[in-house]
């Protein structure tokens, strides 16, 4: 299966691009697309995968399985309109899944990163992020621990 979504922004062009918009005060969204909403937005995964889902949703397995299939895939595509969107790469991911074109609406103009930009040592870091905008007086909210 080949993946519907191709790279047009590599890491630096991708700090760049955050870095204008910031300093632009133009607000911009960066949505990180991984295997588990890959795996939502191609209507597979495994019975534990769907079970693990419903239980961090509140919702009911199988019960409700439908529902939150069908409410998932809303909240995804429009996540999917974000201004950047961080894709999942099967060389880069353990599990190898992609994205299959024929059940994803997509925009032959988005701005497509690798996903693995949020652990990369320009963005996986706050403080190595914050130190590679180079903007002052700039905050980052994370839930990270350590640095």
């Amino acid at each position: 299966m080949t993946n519907c979504f191709e790279r047009n922004i590599d890491n630096d062009e991708c700090l760049n691009t955050i870095r204008q918009k910031i300093k632009d005060v133009v607000p911009f969204c960066l949505a990180r697309f991984g295997d588990g909403e890959a795996m939502i937005l191609n209507d597979v995964g495994s019975e534990p995968f769907w079970k693990r889902v419903c239980a961090g949703w509140g919702f009911t397995y199988p019960n409700e399985l439908d529902l939150i299939k069908k409410e998932l895939k809303k909240v995804l595509a429009y996540a999917l309109t974000s201004d950047i969107i961080g894709v999942l790469y099967a060389e880069t991911c353990p599990s190898r899944v992609v994205y299959n074109n024929s059940k994803i609406n997509k925009s032959d103009d988005k701005v497509v990163c690798d996903h693995q930009i949020t652990r990369s040592v320009e963005f996986g870091n706050p403080i190595n992020f914050i130190k590679n905008l180079e903007i002052d007086n700039i905050h980052i909210i994370t839930t990270r621990k350590k640095n």
